[in-house]
């Protein structure tokens, strides 16, 4: 009887399966290879040079790189400087490299949707998902004609096979667009952003002019990328027909990569650190009569200088005397551009070791030095805690500044570090702020904390556990002088 049952499941299973319709499979779409020639196309010697470039470069900043500009020339003239480069990622733990390349055959930007990207070391899959919501955020479309034969973005894969063997990328080419869409495009970069995304821009620097000619420009180009200063870079490509260089048609390949880049780095608060420069007369290949640049920069997450502390605190100071006694406000302008770059930031007053006054922005609406300004002033005149700060008491007066990140939701409380992060709070359209060294220095646990916040915002103690409760997270960077 068992025997009979038996079969008749399989009688069952059998005419079930037959009346299903198997689901279309749809075949990978791999882009295939097309700058071999700027790279061995063979797997052993491919790997071979790759590692060689990579064993004579030095890694040396001793921060994880958020960004890296790296040139896209054949690897007999610019592979050195790529490896110094990718140097610097190695060892680190990045599962997506986003590699904005520019369009050589085509002029208008376009993002791969590809399933794959096929190199002899093997294939990096795209991060569909990061694409997808980048294309989606900017009406990125995918454009095979302008990625099929394009080698900026292939160029830096081998290099990345190697030291990520499943590393994921998303490429993006960026055509000559205006400022606002570049804005847009970083922004949305920015968005997919973690700790294990690294942006890699694919840029050569002058094109054809004589060889000293080119180290003028191309050092005169570094300049700008240190000062984050894309503005200058567009002002400057514009005049390269009247600068009369000889054979000088570029400074800058990837001038629109480049763009998005320096205002990836803007919105992460990366720096720039030159790793190498020189141009191809400098290879055994090139000649000295046309030359093109070639430059190498890691952008890691950096603090400002204690020259740039001393500024927005004399700045702090002198905005609170100066509006105290004379209702003015100074007119200053910064010496480091980074100053003049959109920044959240909190000025505290304290008096013999109590609060007199804390305001801010959370989010980056102005720029630093002038936030700093604006908050000086209305935390010594417009806290509504404390009455205005007078006269006689300014020498009594501690400024304490605070500059924040930009604030990053978080899934649930539990997720916060105390005294590492800075707190947001929304719960049915109340919030409250606390910066990350309020906890620390009132002794609280992370719930005692919590409950804080939610009473400030005009909530009962518990508000923080309710299903609608937000948070958000930011980092500060806290310097003070009496």
């Amino acid at each position: 009887m068992k025997r009979l049952i038996f079969i008749a499941i399989l009688f069952f299973l059998a005419i079930s399966c037959e009346g299903v319709k198997q689901e279309e499979v749809k075949p990978m779409r791999i882009r295939k290879p097309a700058a071999i020639g700027f790279y061995p196309g063979g797997k052993e010697a491919c790997e071979e040079m790759v590692r060689g470039l990579l064993s004579g470069a030095k890694k040396v900043v001793n921060k994880k790189p958020k960004i890296l500009i790296v040139p896209h020339a054949g690897y007999i003239y610019s592979g050195k400087a790529q490896a110094e480069a990718f140097k610097q990622i190695e060892g680190e733990d990045y599962d997506t490299a986003i590699i904005l390349g520019v369009p050589h055959h085509w002029p208008a930007s376009s993002i791969s949707l590809s399933d794959a990207y096929e190199i002899p070391l093997g294939t990096l899959s795209v991060d569909k998902e990061k694409a997808e919501k980048i294309a989606k955020a900017c009406e990125l479309s995918e454009i095979t004609e302008a990625d099929a034969p394009e080698h900026s973005i292939e160029v830096q894969l081998p290099f990345l096979k190697v030291l990520f063997q499943d590393i994921k990328i998303v490429p993006i080419l960026v055509g000559r667009v205006d400022m606002d869409e570049f804005a847009g495009l970083a922004s949305a970069i920015k968005a997919v952003m973690d700790d294990k995304t690294i942006v890699i821009v694919s840029t050569d620097l002058s094109h054809y002019p004589e060889y000293e000619s080119a180290n003028k420009v191309d050092r005169e180009t570094i300049s700008f990328l240190l000062n984050l200063d894309e503005i200058g870079l567009v002002q400057r490509e514009m005049d390269v027909y009247s600068s009369k260089i000889p054979g000088l048609s570029t400074y800058l390949c990837g001038l629109s990569p480049t763009i998005v880049g320096l205002k990836v780095a803007k919105l992460t608060r990366a720096r720039p650190k030159t790793l190498i420069y020189y141009n191809s007369g400098d290879t055994p290949y090139g000649k000295r009569d046309g030359v093109v640049g070639y430059a190498s920069l890691a952008f890691t997450k950096e603090g400002l200088t204690n020259e740039e502390k001393e500024e927005l605190l004399k700045m702090a100071k002198d905005t609170v005397e100066l509006f105290v006694k004379e209702g003015k406000v100074p007119e200053v302008s910064p010496k480091s551009m980074r100053l003049t770059e959109p920044s959240g930031v909190f000025v505290t007053l304290e008096k013999d070791g109590n609060l007199r006054g804390c305001i801010g922005y959370i989010w980056p609406i102005k720029p630093l030095y002038q936030a700093v300004m604006e908050n000086a002033i209305n935390a010594a005149v417009k806290d509504y805690r404390f009455p205005p700060v007078t006269s006689s008491e300014l020498s009594d007066i501690k400024i304490e500044i605070s500059v924040l990140s930009e604030p990053e939701k978080v899934g649930t409380w539990t997720d916060i570090v105390l005294g590492r992060d800075g707190i947001v709070l929304n719960v049915a359209g109340r919030q409250s702020v606390f910066l990350p060294q309020v906890a620390p220095e009132q002794g609280w646990t992370l719930p005692e904390t919590l409950m804080y916040l939610s009473i400030k915002a005009g909530l009962d103690k518990d508000a923080y556990k309710r299903k609608d409760a937000v948070f958000e997270v930011f980092q500060a960077e806290v310097f003070s002088k009496e």
